[in-house]
């Protein structure tokens, strides 16, 4: 495939990551829409290679974060949602089950508590506004976090093998003409 071909399929999918950040200007979009983005780079993972996804991935993290309505959106984009679907195929080499989990499972809290710090210090998000728990609403948070985190991972295979499946066939014509 020669390159301008893969700048310009990097630029379609980058520029529709970038409208789904735009949308998170509804209620709740800000949890769902960094992860639709980021779903959108398994496609250039998939039709390209993991280098050019990195690429849209950073162009659509810069862009969401000068344009998008909602700033904890872009971040959360920005610190997992939207490179994760990216390295999550390197994870998914390893042989041990257990390595592969505790590896994913890293990245995640990791940058989960990262974020928080970002959103709460430097966003000045009130972390007073969320009390749910009591004292106990950040550990609650993070273990509802990683059960969505799985949940997240799991259904990131179903879109990969259901793209596989029908639209693939039809974007490997068109992109290898």
């Amino acid at each position: 495939m020669k390159n301008n071909v893969k700048l310009a399929f990097c630029a379609m999918i980058t520029a529709l990551a970038v409208v789904v950040m735009m949308l998170t200007v509804f209620p709740y979009a800000t949890y769902a829409l960094p992860g639709v983005a980021g779903v959108l780079m398994v496609v250039l993972v998939i039709e390209i290679n993991k280098k050019w996804a990195l690429g849209a991935f950073a162009a659509t993290g810069l862009l969401s974060a000068i344009i998008a309505p909602d700033k904890e959106a872009a971040l959360m984009f920005i610190m997992f949602l939207g490179y994760y679907p990216i390295i999550k195929s390197v994870f998914e080499r390893i042989k041990s089950k257990a390595v592969e989990f505790f590896l994913k499972f890293s990245v995640f809290n990791a940058a989960v508590i990262t974020s928080t710090l970002i959103a709460t210090q430097v966003l000045n998000i009130p972390v007073e506004t969320v009390s749910l728990f009591g004292k106990y609403t950040w550990a609650a948070l993070l273990v509802l976090g990683n059960i969505t985190f799985l949940m997240y991972d799991y259904a990131i295979n179903g879109v990969v093998v259901k793209y596989l499946n029908t639209v693939h066939p039809y974007i490997k014509k068109i992109i290898n003409k």
